[in-house]
């Protein structure tokens, strides 16, 4: 069972305590954080933290494209080239193999 004090972990000192001791067990990761006044548990949390920061991510590639316009070169497949790489890597990949 969760007690108050780890409750109110939040922020700098959950990222301080996940750095400072391995998460072994999955009783540790089942405790429960607050973050905003919402209770999460450690792998809620982890979650929120990585879809975040892959929010912030597209909407830094979405102000490149803008800012780049025709000159933007995609960061994966281009738009109807799908078939192509496909191809491309069944080659290069087949040749490992």
């Amino acid at each position: 069972m969760p007690n108050a004090r780890n409750s109110r972990l939040v922020g700098a000192e959950l990222a301080a305590r996940l750095r400072g001791r391995q998460l072994a067990s999955s009783r540790r990761l089942e405790r429960t954080v607050t973050i905003r006044g919402e209770p999460h548990s450690v792998l809620q949390a982890l979650n929120r933290a990585v879809a975040h920061c892959a929010y912030h991510a597209g909407q830094i590639t979405f102000l490149a494209k803008h800012w780049k316009g025709a000159e933007w070169k995609s960061l994966s497949v281009p738009k109807g080239q799908s078939e192509q790489f496909n191809a491309q890597m069944l080659q290069k990949y087949k040749s490992r193999a």
